[in-house]
């Protein structure tokens, strides 16, 4: 399992003892034949009047779970949410998991709408990021994939380093138009629709190269996209690219040359999980024309 811990609100000499205390907590978690995977996000800051929180986002396999500890003491916050993330390892451990697939992370971004509306009113932008950033794994590996189904200079490599910009930007405009999303739209289909903005505009722009508009080096690309944790996905990829057997591009050796909407359009059904309705809100599309879209490039009409 690994922990992303950020520790606000204290020196320096405080903040090493707690995470030496988090590295100790997350060592016992990892005892036994059958250590948990997964990625914990914890957020311990002050919470004013001298009150302290802990703010817990874990990703174990399921669907995301939040704890929110506080206390007087920020040692017994930190304290605190390690045994609730114990308790819920253990709960894990004796029931099957409420769904399997890449549709958790849809519903687990559906159901943290709410509250960040609050945090959005309050202008709480740092949990606005703790609580979004890890639920996004699903517009990650889409990103990924957009960059590798272009293919704009043949550098397929460089461009990857490119997908924490686009991710960075799209949580930007996310926050700054929080309030803008249509009432007919989940926040993961919003934000599917945002991230298409952001790459058709970084693509018309010629803004995917190691050296974007600020002038960052290599290294400092690669440093961005790798605080989004990118997933490989590898095999996805080589089916819409139809490298793969049964892929639905294997009857159409020019499928990575489709339209981005009938690309996009193929991958969030097959590769995620989406239906023609919900595809229909995200890219404002009218629902025959994206049926007819999944009908063309999916497995079943190459025959």
């Amino acid at each position: 399992m690994q922990l992303h811990l950020e520790i606000l609100h204290l020196p320096e000499e405080a903040k090493r003892r707690l995470r030496a205390a988090a590295e100790d907590h997350l060592l016992g978690l990892l005892r036994g034949d059958d250590p948990p995977t997964g990625r914990a996000f914890l957020l311990l800051r002050s919470a004013g009047s001298g009150a302290w929180e802990a703010r817990l986002t874990m990703r174990l396999g399921g669907p995301s779970e939040a704890v929110h500890v506080r206390c007087d003491d920020p040692d017994e916050a930190l304290a605190g949410a390690f045994e609730s993330l114990e308790g819920i390892l253990r709960r894990r451990e004796a029931e099957e998991p409420p769904w399997a697939g890449r549709r958790h992370e849809i519903a687990a971004l559906r159901e943290v709408a709410g509250e960040l509306d609050a945090h959005v009113e309050a202008a709480d932008r740092v949990v606005f990021d703790h609580l979004l950033r890890p639920r996004l794994d699903l517009l990650r590996r889409h990103a990924r994939r957009e960059l590798l189904l272009r293919d704009l200079d043949g550098e397929v490599d460089q461009m990857l380093h490119a997908v924490g910009d686009l991710m960075d930007e799209t949580m930007l405009r996310a926050w700054e138009r929080h309030f803008d999303r249509p009432d007919d739209l989940h926040l993961d289909q919003w934000l599917l629709r945002i991230l298409h903005e952001v790459v058709d505009e970084a693509i018309a722009e010629d803004r995917l190269g190691l050296r974007g508009p600020d002038g960052a080096t290599e290294d400092e690309a690669k440093t961005r996209s790798e605080r989004w944790w990118p997933l490989p996905d590898d095999d996805a990829i080589e089916a819409l690219l139809g490298e793969g057997e049964g892929s639905p591009g294997a009857a159409d050796d020019r499928y990575d040359t489709i339209s981005p909407f009938e690309r996009r359009t193929v991958a969030l059904h097959l590769l995620d999980g989406y239906e023609a309705g919900e595809l229909a809100g995200i890219f404002d599309a009218d629902v025959e024309a994206i049926s007819e879209a999944i009908e063309r490039r999916s497995p079943a009409s190459e025959g």
